[in-house]
């Protein structure tokens, strides 16, 4: 799984995945974007625990490639979190 999300990652382009991704106005700064994909992965990881009929697998990796990418460009480390192709 790390691979898969590793390989998502650099090959993300902010301006043709991002608002696909959020299914609504991307937002403005770095920070808010990473809010958003946190808030929007927690989402997707709720739908797949309880077993909802409308959790998509390939939504939630591309959540995950999109966040550690944005995370990346920010500096900041991918090591700590959850989601994000531990394991």
């Amino acid at each position: 799984m790390r691979r898969t999300v590793d390989g998502g990652a650099a090959s993300y382009a902010r301006g043709l995945h991002l608002w696909r991704l959020l299914r609504r106005k991307v937002p403005a700064t770095g920070d808010e974007i990473v809010h958003a994909l946190r808030a929007a992965l927690d989402v997707e990881r709720g739908l797949g625990l309880s077993g909802h009929w409308s959790y998509d697998l390939n939504r939630h990796i591309a959540l995950s490639q999109a966040l550690r990418a944005e995370l990346a460009a920010a500096g900041e480390s991918t090591r700590a979190q959850p989601g994000l192709g531990e394991g």
